[in-house]
């Protein structure tokens, strides 16, 4: 390219800077809120406009010979970082739908990539705000404009950013660390598989113990994460307990809440319930009595604070309960400690609460 169309295509690009600012905030946001509206869950959509100085390299490149800057397609740019390599094409999808794509410029680097071959796998689109949104008066300044999307999974991403480091070419390094890239990128697509599909076993498992959970087929159930919230949802014990709370202690519940899983599991591994049937049959048990529990309980958490509380908290109060019984106040004071439990800042004190508000709560029974 020669000087003067440089130049023209550079002073070109300061005039119009502030357009591609507002394009690539709005397609960024736009582009987020589709994939939301969609539920589908990425780790990142992230805009950039090319500074000066990238589009003046890119502008002296040997063999490029743009006459207008229209025709340098990734002057704004965006890109999708995906959780697992499946979804690319997921995305691919939703921008194909809710974009005008410019065919001839949109590339899928993952088909043709050779194993040997430096080079990141990325789906590239080129496109154009839709037609009903370009005729938006607000989008006047940037309505004919292209932008690029990049679309890759988080491990080709971390293959992208490494290479940028210096390890692109494969002529800028000895054969010897060429062929050691080679070997981790070979990791990188297999631990693009091996997520994928431990994510899908994870989803069978899920189905199957909602499965048996539905069956009251609980006694092999192994309490884990995905054991536990599947049986929060389903268990008619849970919605009681959880009912009671509301309607009669006047506290309400937030179903919809984090339901803190993993902390509750290793609560309730620390007090030997190791499966879902042994957790159904404490919570059988101990009925009653978490009921007075709570009503002694929660009368004080009623009458100062309106914040609902997280759903199947009487699980809570059964670990701290089963704590009690199995090794006292110091037991539950040593529970409250391992995992940093303290209302009131002051473990022994804590535990001295609620061993008292246990007691009210067996009297009431009597």
């Amino acid at each position: 390219m020669d000087r003067a169309t440089k130049e023209r295509l550079l002073q070109e690009f300061d005039g119009r800077v502030a357009a591609y600012a507002a394009l690539s905030s709005y397609s960024q946001k736009l582009l987020a809120d589709l994939l939301r509206i969609e539920r589908l869950k990425v780790l990142a959509v992230s805009d950039r406009v090319k500074d000066r100085e990238s589009l003046s390299e890119k502008l002296s490149r040997p063999g490029k010979h743009y006459t207008n800057l229209q025709e340098v397609t990734d002057v704004v740019g965006l890109r999708v970082v995906t959780f697992f390599e499946d979804e690319v094409d997921k995305v691919g999808q939703i921008v194909a739908k809710e974009f005008e794509l410019i065919p001839e410029h949109c590339v899928d680097r993952r088909s043709y990539a050779e194993p040997d071959r430096f080079g990141y796998k990325s789906l590239h689109y080129v496109c154009k705000l839709p037609r009903t949104r370009r005729e938006l008066t607000e989008h006047g300044t940037y309505r004919d404009e292209m932008f690029e999307v990049q679309i890759r999974s988080i491990l080709q991403h971390a293959w992208a950013e490494i290479e940028h480091l210096g390890y692109k070419s494969p002529i800028a390094i000895p054969h010897e660390i060429k062929h050691r890239m080679s070997r981790v990128a070979g990791l990188l697509e297999i631990a693009d598989i091996e997520f994928m599909e431990v994510r899908d076993a994870s989803l069978g498992y899920r189905d199957q113990v909602a499965s048996e959970i539905e069956q009251n087929d609980l006694r092999d159930i192994e309490l884990n994460s995905i054991s536990y919230l599947e049986f929060i949802r389903s268990s008619p014990l849970v919605r009681e307990l959880d009912d009671f709370i509301k309607d009669e202690v006047h506290v309400e519940v937030d179903a919809a809440a984090d339901a803190d899983e993993d902390f509750l599991v290793e609560c309730l591994r620390s007090v030997n319930l190791l499966s879902i049937g042994e957790l159904q049959e404490r919570l059988q048990e101990n009925l009653s009595l978490l009921k007075a529990f709570e009503r002694v309980f929660l009368s004080e958490h009623a009458a100062s604070s309106n914040v609902p509380l997280g759903p199947a908290i009487s699980i809570f109060h059964l670990v701290q309960i089963m704590s009690l019984k199995q090794g006292g106040i110091e037991g539950l004071a040593a529970f409250y400690d391992q995992h940093r439990i303290s209302g009131s800042g002051d473990v022994w004190k804590s535990a001295q609460d609620t061993a008292n508000a246990v007691k009210l709560a067996e009297a009431s029974l009597a």
